[in-house]
């Protein structure tokens, strides 16, 4: 299963929506991996990667594109 979040703004909830989502899929003993391939406007581990590591208890995140 993929699941792709998007939103159409800044600050609209994608970051919040995409940990609570992962943690319940974990929760639910499934394999869950979070991917964000560009952020913007933030310096690097600053974003929104670790934030949602940190809400949905994934232990490894990597960015792989910043401007």
């Amino acid at each position: 299963m993929i699941i792709c979040i998007t939103g159409t703004n800044t600050d609209v909830g994608k970051t919040i929506a995409t940990a609570a989502l992962a943690a319940q899929l974990k929760a639910a003993g499934k394999h869950v991996i979070v991917a964000k391939p560009v952020q913007t406007g933030e310096p690097a581990g600053l974003g929104d990667a670790p934030t949602i590591a940190r809400l949905a208890g994934v232990q490894k995140t990597e960015m792989v594109a910043v401007w």
